[in-house]
């Protein structure tokens, strides 16, 4: 199976470690994109791996589709804030999927994505475990934003230090907690565990800007990520794509998700 993404890690010690990448299959990665905004996680994750019959139609009711793609079409004069709101939902899958793909080879767990534009919550959530005990709880906060520096400091580091706070345990706990039953009883002990800060692992989702694509820029871009979560430097990643023309491509990738669904 081709990949979709070209991973490049940077270093941006002491802040993080920023697990960029560039997207290679435009085409592919709008089909998945697809399938995620109608529901079928389920179902993507069979295609791509390439487990039993994916070969079988997945039943879609038309007013199903016609929703998603009414969320997804924006005329010339919706306003800027509907279309945040799509850029937005349209990059949580896409940064979904990165974590997949990163993911992969362990044994892990996602949340499903969000099902609408602006849902309340934790952007993404993932566990990797081990031997019976979770090894590393994944928090994301995704922004697809033309303003990554100050994105990040007014509205990315707020939120996770109310996670360092203890302020989302009750979130943690209910969310993290379904994700460990779906392993069974094997991690029934693990319980326990998720409010352990020391296994927290926060990520960055962000679009970042052509000044921040080198390896200084890149280390501006997450200054002072370290004051805000502290400990080892693996509890900081980062997950930056550089995407130029941000606004039109996204109307141009929106286009193509829109195709892709009208052909399921």
């Amino acid at each position: 199976m081709e990949e979709i993404f070209k991973f490049i890690d940077v270093d941006c010690s002491p802040s993080c470690i920023d697990q960029g990448y560039e997207i290679i299959d435009e085409d592919t990665l709008a089909q998945y994109v697809a399938w995620l905004l109608v529901g079928q996680s389920r179902h993507l994750i069979k295609i791509i791996e390439q487990l039993g019959d994916v070969s079988k139609s997945v039943n879609l009711e038309k007013e199903h589709k016609e929703a998603i793609i009414s969320n997804l079409t924006l005329d010339e004069k919706a306003p800027k804030n509907e279309r945040y709101k799509r850029d937005g939902w349209i990059f949580q899958m896409i940064s979904w999927l990165v974590v997949y793909f990163k993911l992969r080879d362990k044994k892990f767990k996602m949340a499903h994505p969000h099902d609408q534009p602006s849902m309340h919550g934790i952007d993404g959530l993932a566990i990797v475990v081990e031997d019976g005990h979770i090894k590393n709880i994944i928090v994301t906060e995704d922004k697809c934003t033309d303003h990554p520096l100050k994105t990040i400091t007014s509205k990315v580091f707020p939120e996770f230090i109310d996670f360092e706070q203890g302020k989302k345990d009750t979130s943690l706990l209910n969310n993290v907690g379904t994700l460990l039953d779906l392993l069974g009883d094997d991690y029934d002990d693990a319980h326990n565990e998720i409010t352990n800060k020391g296994i927290r692992q926060y990520r960055i989702g962000i679009t970042r800007k052509e000044r921040h694509n080198d390896d200084d820029g890149r280390k501006k871009l997450f200054a002072k990520y370290e004051d805000v979560v502290n400990g080892d430097i693996e509890r900081r990643t980062a997950s930056s794509t550089y995407i130029a023309e941000l606004r039109n491509w996204m109307d141009s990738f929106s286009e193509k998700i829109i195709q892709k669904i009208n052909l399921m």
